[in-house]
């Protein structure tokens, strides 16, 4: 009978331990990340430097992997790019990115000499718009700068932890996704 009462309490308890420890952890930004998340969404003026790349998972994407062509840590969705050069610069309205690219082109556009995404110049309809706490979102058009047929649909989410996730749709590719840090610029 005490064996019995003592499971009763036992197993809820334990329950309860599996379910908070699996829980996720949420980064909170400090007061003054946010205050400098705000500086940078007010003038304007940040960097991303992308952490991950996240492909759509193709049969093509999966060869590659399954072949070992991919970095260490990698899968065929994602794609580690710690130690490999890319950044996303925005500046008012102009932007200045290159991206490494992974994935597949849908139409039959031009392989340039570059390796990615490359955009270099003014966007067009940019917009930026508040998101829930404290987030916000930056979405607007640009041209490749080495192929001005390719268009980009671009969308980016900001967040106060200084996270990004930068969405690229592209007339010519299947469209990518990258996880990223926002930094300001140094002057």
């Amino acid at each position: 009978m005490k064996a019995s009462h003592l499971l009763r309490f036992a197993i809820p308890i334990w329950i309860l331990l599996a379910v908070v420890s699996c829980s996720s952890s949420k980064e909170v930004a400090t007061q003054a990340q946010l205050q400098q998340f705000n500086e940078m969404i007010t003038n304007r003026t940040f960097m991303i430097e992308s952490e991950w790349a996240e492909p759509q998972f193709t049969n093509a994407m999966s060869s590659i992997a399954n072949a070992g062509l991919l970095p260490p840590g990698s899968s065929a969705s994602r794609i580690n790019l710690i130690g490999n050069s890319n950044y996303f610069k925005v500046m008012n309205d102009s932007i200045s990115a290159y991206l490494p690219y992974f994935g597949e082109r849908q139409m039959g556009g031009q392989y340039g000499s570059g390796n990615g995404i490359e955009i270099e110049g003014k966007a067009e309809k940019v917009q930026y718009t508040p998101g829930k706490k404290d987030s916000y979102q930056l979405q607007f058009s640009a041209r490749d700068k080495e192929n001005p047929t390719e268009n980009y649909q671009v969308r980016i989410d900001l967040f106060p932890n200084n996270t990004a996730y930068i969405t690229v749709l592209s007339s010519q590719r299947l469209s990518i996704r990258y996880t990223g840090r926002m930094t300001p610029i140094e002057e």
